[in-house]
This record gives C-alpha cells, structure tokens and sequence, in this order.
C-alpha cells in the first residue's frame, strides 16, 4: 500500500513538474501549508535553508531543514546527481522552492508529520547564497543569555579553541575562551574532513545547539590556525565509580571533569575492531574508551590485560529538545589522543577461563576417542573370541569324533573280533551249538553299537530320561523302574555311556535269561563316588557256576572289563530263585 501511494505521489509531483513550466504554483505562507489546504498540490515557498544532509537510509535523496516564516519545515529531494558538497553548499542559502505538501513521509520516517516534496533539485532556486566566508559569522560568544528554544532560529556561529579531541572522525571537542574570558569547551560535528589533529589550534563555524552544559555546533567547517603543541598531562587519576556516584552510593555524575585529562585503570573486557572503541571494566562499571583516532593504541592489546588509560573525558547527553528541557547525562567515555595513552600495566594470566575451557573440551575429546577406540577393540575382541570359541568348538568336535570312533574301534575290537574268533575256533572244534550262540551275541553286540550311533540318549539333561530313552528300543520299559539320580553335568561322555550300555547289558540279561517281571535301576553319587545297581525278580543264578566266554557268553565280562577301564568295581548278588543284584561303583 505505501509503495502504492508513493509511485503515486511521484507521479503526481512529475506532474505538475510538467505543467509548472506553463502555469507558475502559488507562493504560500508557513501557515497555509500547515492547514493542509494546499496537500498534494504544487506550490513555492520562500525559505533559508537551516541544515542539508544525504538520507543514510537511501542515498539518492537529501532532507533539507527549511525556516519557513519563522518556522521550521522539513522537504525531501532527489540528490543522485548532487554531491556532498553541493548539498552543504544550500545551507544557509535564501531559496525559492517549488513542490507539493504532503501530509506525511509515505516511508520509514512516517511520523516526521508535514512536509514538502521537491521533485527534483532544479525546482531549487538559490535566490540568495550563503556567507561565501562561512566564518564571516558572530562568535559563539553572542549567544550568551540566550536559552535553548532561541537557538532554532540563530544562523552559523563560530568559535575558536585547541582540539582536545578527536572521535567518530568528525567530531572533535575545542577548548577556548568565551564570555568574559572565561574558559570554554564547544563540540564541533565536522562536515569537511579529515578532522584536525590533538592539539591543533582551528576555528570552526556551524549551526549552534546545546545540551544546556555546553555548545555543539552541528554541520560545522573548520580551518587550522596553528600547528599543534604539546598535550597537557592528566590532571587527575580517577575511578568509574568515582566519576559516576558519590560518597554516599548515590548516582552522581561529575560534570565538571568533561574536557579534562584524566587517567584511569581497569581491565580489557573487549578490544573491538580499528577504529572504534575499547571496553575497560574497573570496579563492575564499563567505561568505554574510544581509540579511533588512534588506532595503533590498540596494537598487542588483548583482552584481560590490565591498563592504564589516560585521555580526554567526554560526558554523553543528549541535545536540548522542546519536551525534553533537562536532557540527561547517559555516562562517559574517555578520547585517547596518541598510543602511549594506553599503558600496559599486567599481562593477562595464561591459564584463562577460555583455555580452561579448552583444555575440558580437549579432554573430552580424547576421553570420548578412547571410548569409541575401546567399543572398537571391544568389539574385534568379541568377534576374534567368536571366531575362537568356534575353533575350539570345532576342534572339540573333531576330538570327539576321534574319540568316539577310538571306542567304537576298541568296542568292536573287544567283542565283535573277539566273539569272531572264538566263534571260528568252536567251528574248527566242532562245537556248532556254542558258535550260534556266539555268532547271535556278535549280531546283538553289533546292533547295540549302531543304535548307540544313532542314539541322542548323552543329549538328554537328566539320567533317568537317558537310562529310559537307552532301554527303550530292545526291552519293555513298563517292567523297568528307574530312579538316577546323578546329575548328568557330573558325568562326561565316556562315562554316562559305559554307564548306559551296562544297564543296558544288565536289563537284558535280567528280562530275557532270568525272566525277570521287574526291574529296578537306581543310582546316586557320594561325593566323588557314583552307585548303580540293577536288581531283578527273575530266576537268579549262582555266580560261580555262570557260563562264560567258552560257553559262548560274553555279557557280563564284557560289564567288567567296561567298568574296569573307567577305574570301578562290578559286583553281582545272586542264587537260584532268589533273583539278582548287580552294583556298580565308579
């Protein structure tokens, strides 16, 4: 919408821009242009023009500040074309101006209120120049008894003074004699530049305001006098707090020091860029330090450094305003005139709150990179134990099917070989009987050993499960009553299966040659001592008298030998028709 009504009033003002070359816009007074009766139409104004600067916001237009019947007006126009010193060079200066009341800016500066629109800078008529001598004015001296409010319509004013400082480049602070001799400090905001040095004795003429401590004149030119001289020493050393409260803690600014030499010390809390300023913290209070034009003050500076700083006290106040009659002191800051005003007086310590910082944040790292080194480590340890644990496992495997085929082998050899060869001696001796007998155990010997090859009764948790799972498929197991009560962990493999196989034996022999109708299997560990016993209701036998290997029996020897090769004893009760008791002790 602004930019609406702006494209607007542009093209209004090229409007009549245009027709004013046929039909002249009335000459009005100040106060039918405040009434609002002449808005957005073109018309000319007979004015001095007070104050001319270029729009920081956007250079290609320049306000001018118009006394207009005694009253102040502010105008806009564009200034692309015009240089800086072409717009200096209209204040002060009688002109005709020719353009359109607006009742406001239609940009940022809305709330300016009223003002004139000039369309370009030729409906600018210089009708009469300024002093071509800009210092051919009163001395500021004529001002005396004069108040604030009576300073808006007072033209140029100069003073003459010895800079005592320099600051934001334009702006400088003179010390000299005004009324009655008496000394006087004058700020001057320069518009031709470079400024002068420290210590320069010039004269400077602008337009005169004040802060009621002090004059400052605004828009000001300068010329040198004389060379500079020597800069006067610190008059006083002084603290913030001293400059700033009283005995009592109370707020206090001391005026009276503004324009001295003083020297103050304090800590570096920043050092900002060249030409700005540097922060000193004396006492909880920060007190700038402008150093811009001095700018090598600041070399091997750094923060935390304590220094002594010497230079001119400048206190900051706003200038006089209609609704603001006693403007307030906002602090002060000190002007320092050459690099040895900045006094290096200790070093910051080198173990800092920032290397501290560093340092934890180093050790951080290093504590968080041996963290990830050890998960690393950890986990290729893990993998490598993995792979390990699975060699061994491998390893184990193959010693187990080594060992299993070295008892198979010694099984075989022991019965199936041995059973064979007395089988072929009964054959040569003519006794057949005997070597079908011996022939039907070989073939029961060797199906034992398959199914042991097939079995998964070392598999089972418990003894009893594997004592049952082990009798199942050769007797009936509703005639045997097993209570084991080994823990298998106890038992290794060789043993839980020469323990097997002996029951088995025995449940056998027990069922088929004594007619057994029940059978007992119990076992338990004592200590380091493991107990079996089988004990059947058959028919019983004498032991003495049993038949052996040369009748074609090779069971109950077989039992022996088994048990005798894991370090036990076989012992069997018996007699005829009283049944029998086999124990084992291991």
């Amino acid at each position: 919408m602004r930019g609406c009504v702006r494209l607007f009033a542009a093209v209004a003002l090229a409007f009549f821009s245009a027709v004013a070359a046929g039909d002249e816009p009335p000459f009005i007074s100040a106060g039918e242009f405040l009434s609002g009766e002449f808005d957005f139409r073109p018309v000319r104004a007979k004015c001095v023009v007070k104050d001319a600067f270029r729009d920081e916001i956007n250079p290609d237009y320049a306000y001018l500040t118009l006394l207009w019947d005694n009253r102040i007006v502010y105008a806009a126009v564009p200034a692309k074309p015009l240089t800086d010193d072409d717009i200096a060079a209209l204040i002060g200066a009688s002109i005709v101006a020719t353009g359109q009341p607006l009742p406001h800016l239609y940009d940022q500066r809305e709330k300016l209120g009223r003002n004139l629109q000039i369309s370009n800078p030729e409906a600018i008529q210089v009708t009469e120049r300024a002093t071509e001598d800009p210092f051919d004015v009163p001395d500021i001296s004529s001002l005396y008894g004069l108040g604030p409010g009576d300073l808006v319509n007072i033209g140029r004013r100069r003073f003459r003074g010895r800079v005592l400082a320099v600051w934001d480049r334009t702006t400088v602070l003179l010390s000299g004699v005004g009324k009655f001799n008496m000394p006087e400090t004058v700020t001057a905001k320069l518009v031709n530049t470079p400024a002068p040095a420290v210590g320069e004795e010039i004269e400077t003429s602008g337009f005169p305001e004040t802060d009621i401590y002090h004059y400052t004149l605004v828009r000001a030119r300068w010329r040198g006098i004389s060379a500079a001289t020597n800069l006067p020493p610190a008059s006083v050393n002084i603290t913030a707090k001293g400059m700033t409260t009283d005995e009592t803690g109370r707020t206090r600014y001391r005026y009276e020091m503004h324009g001295k030499v003083v020297s103050m010390r304090g800590r570096v809390h920043s050092v900002h860029d060249a030409g700005g300023r540097i922060l000193l913290e004396d006492g909880g209070l920060i007190v700038p330090v402008d150093v811009s034009a001095t700018e090598d003050a600041t070399l091997n500076l750094s923060r935390g450094c304590v220094v002594e700083a010497t230079g001119v006290c400048v206190m900051e106040i706003e200038n006089w305003q209609m609704n603001s009659v006693f403007p307030q002191i906002k602090g002060f800051f000190l002007v320092v005139r050459t690099p040895a005003d900045i006094r290096i007086v200790a070093r910051p310590p080198w173990w800092t709150a920032a290397r501290l910082v560093s340092v934890i944040a180093t050790l951080l790292a290093a504590l968080v990179a041996i963290l990830v080194w050890n998960i690393a480590l950890r986990r290729v340890a893990t993998r490598k134990g993995r792979e390990l644990f699975q060699e061994q496992i491998e390893r184990v495997e193959a010693d187990l099917r080594t060992e299993e085929r070295t008892r198979l082998a010694v099984e075989l050899h022991d019965t199936l070989a041995q059973n064979l060869t007395g089988v072929s001696m009964e054959i040569e001796a003519g006794h057949v009987d005997i070597a079908a007998r011996t022939l039907k155990s070989c073939r029961d010997e060797l199906r034992n050993c398959l199914w042991d090859l097939r079995s998964q009764a070392l598999e089972e948790k418990d003894m009893s499960a594997a004592v049952l799972r082990t009798l199942q498929p050769i007797v009936n197991t509703e005639q045997v009553k097993i209570r084991f009560n080994v823990p298998r962990e106890k038992l290794s493999d060789n043993t839980a299966h020469a323990l097997l196989r002996t029951i088995r034996e025995l449940v056998v022999n027990a069922l088929r040659h004594g007619n057994a109708q029940t059978v007992k299997v119990a076992g338990s560990i004592d200590g380091e001592t493991i107990l079996c016993s089988v004990t059947d209701d058959g028919c019983g036998f004498d032991p003495d008298e049993s038949p052996g290997i040369l009748q074609g029996h090779f069971g109950l020897q077989g039992v022996r030998e088994r048990i005798a090769q894991l370090g036990g004893t076989f012992t069997i009760e018996s007699a005829p028709g009283k049944g029998t008791k086999a124990t084992i002790r291991i």
